[in-house]
């Protein structure tokens, strides 16, 4: 079949055209012309091998559900309506797309929760729900939520009712919203500065991980499904300099155990990350492991570094002594129960809407017009004895105007294979992809470009990888935004 390039013409008519890059599988035109979202807020995912969701924001409040096949033909296009409401936010399982508002009312201190499945075959409508889930829960204390993967769940917690001096855990089947169970711990068990991070399963097992950089403790909280009270295990997080607050915490289960990875920071410096594996099968620490940034490890890590565009001069890149602005970014695990984590440089934290999705996100985030950043990466393996297997980082300069993108990478994880799409402004402004054989830490692919010659950039708010071998990129030229246009793009 013959590599083509589709552009949308005024008139309304598809014209052909030669491809000028053997990597372009199909492009049209986005059809937006206004600034979108700077939120890192995944608005396309791929459904399987063959296709991606995208839920296109029309304008504010007015949004299309689109499913497209790797060929960029539309399967089917729905409207929907969030006037009034927060963003929503897509998920997508194998039976089913959901899309999912969170709106905090500031006066009743109440959650709201509006739910939309839709069939992912047709797009249809299967349901439209609004419920109030808490009613009055104490100021400052703003619930999270998370969802198991098939989407047949989902769990509140981070929350104490008014006049309570217990937190409140609840569990909810997704479809009608039925309370599954609630659960209530004493508030001594937490400090104001106590971070939380849950992980639902299909079968309807709940873990909160909970980090206390005051009392340098890390916990975890697991309840089965057929049970109604916590199990508890404690260890201390201990880093080199005493830790203020925790950066991100990021969780991961595989077979009996969960993995939990801190990052310790003092004001914006990463100072070390704090790994942990809890096993409540046989109540056991399986892993305790923590790394410091110290000034040797950085010089070491920084002496043999990898560039994510080839085009980029070293002297635009620097080699930093402390990690200022990086922050603990993503968690996977291989077929060798590796634990592989991503560090970046940003100056806007790309996940810091995830404490909660509130009536903020309608707005701009970057308000003081400076100008947006996201450098080098940091991935690194850790093996099961907790000793650093590999560790690489890539450079990369990716510099914009406020009020523009979310900028960051791209990640793809499948098979032991870590891909990552960058872009940098400094060169030739194109995208390229690295792929990293997880187990022994060895580049599959080293910065290849994609789109030679054209000075895109990208939304990563609207780019996915398919597979390991396709992208879905929202593409825009010299940063115009009657220039927009989209493409799946082959990565070998």
């Amino acid at each position: 079949m013959k590599t083509y390039i589709v552009s949308l013409c005024l008139l309304g008519l598809f014209i052909a055209q030669p491809s000028f890059s053997q990597n372009i599988i199909a492009s049209k035109d986005f059809d937006i012309s206004r600034s979108m979202m700077i939120h890192d807020v995944p608005l396309a995912k791929n459904f399987d091998d063959n296709s991606v969701v995208m839920l296109k924001e029309m304008k504010r409040g007015d949004f299309r559900l689109i499913k497209y096949d790797v060929e960029l033909k539309p399967v089917w296009n729905i409207q929907t309506d969030y006037e009034g409401l927060n963003v929503p936010q897509l998920k997508i399982s194998e039976g089913k797309i959901l899309l999912i508002s969170y709106n905090l009312d500031p006066y009743k201190n109440s959650l709201m929760l509006d739910l939309r499945a839709f069939d992912p075959k047709n797009g249809e409508l299967s349901y439209k729900k609004t419920h109030y889930l808490l009613d009055e829960f104490k100021a400052g204390y703003i619930p999270k939520v998370t969802f198991s993967e098939d989407l047949s769940k989902f769990a509140v917690y981070n929350y104490k009712q008014v006049d309570s001096k217990k937190y409140n855990f609840r569990i909810y089947s997704v479809d009608d919203q039925v309370l599954l169970k609630e659960i209530e711990v004493d508030e001594t068990s937490f400090s104001p500065n106590s971070s939380l991070e849950g992980l639902l399963d299909d079968n309807g097992d709940l873990f909160i991980a909970l980090a206390d950089p005051d009392y340098l403790r890390l916990a975890g909280y697991f309840v089965a499904a057929n049970e109604k009270q916590f199990q508890v295990m404690e260890d201390n997080i201990f880093f080199r300099r005493p830790t203020e607050t925790i950066d991100n915490l990021l969780v991961q289960k595989s077979g009996d155990c969960y993995y939990v990875a801190a990052g310790g920071k003092i004001g914006d410096e990463l100072i070390g990350v704090n790994l942990t594996c809890f096993n409540f099968h046989d109540y056991q620490v399986h892993l305790k492991k923590t790394i410091d940034f110290t000034v040797k490890y950085m010089y070491n890590l920084y002496a043999d570094t990898f560039k994510a565009s080839p085009q980029v001069k070293k002297s635009s890149l620097g080699d930093p002594v402390w990690l200022d602005s990086y922050n603990l970014q993503e968690m996977f695990m291989n077929s060798e129960n590796d634990i592989i984590l991503t560090i970046e440089k940003n100056a806007n934290p790309t996940g810091y809407h995830q404490e909660f999705i509130n009536n903020n996100l309608v707005g701009t985030h970057n308000t003081n017009r400076k100008l947006q950043k996201s450098e080098d990466i940091i991935i690194m393996a850790i093996g099961t004895s907790g000793d650093i297997k590999w560790d690489h980082v890539i450079q990369k300069y990716q510099v914009f105007k406020p009020y523009t993108y979310s900028l960051s990478y791209v990640s793809y994880f499948e098979e032991n294979v870590l891909s990552l799409l960058t872009w940098s402004k400094k060169g030739k402004k194109n995208f390229h992809v690295s792929k990293i054989n997880t187990l022994n830490g060895d580049f599959v692919t080293e910065s290849k470009e994609l789109l030679a010659g054209n000075k895109y950039t990208y939304n990563k708010n609207y780019t996915t990888f398919i597979d390991s071998e396709k992208i879905f990129v929202l593409a825009q030229k010299n940063n115009k935004s009657g220039q927009r246009k989209i493409f799946t793009l082959s990565t070998n």
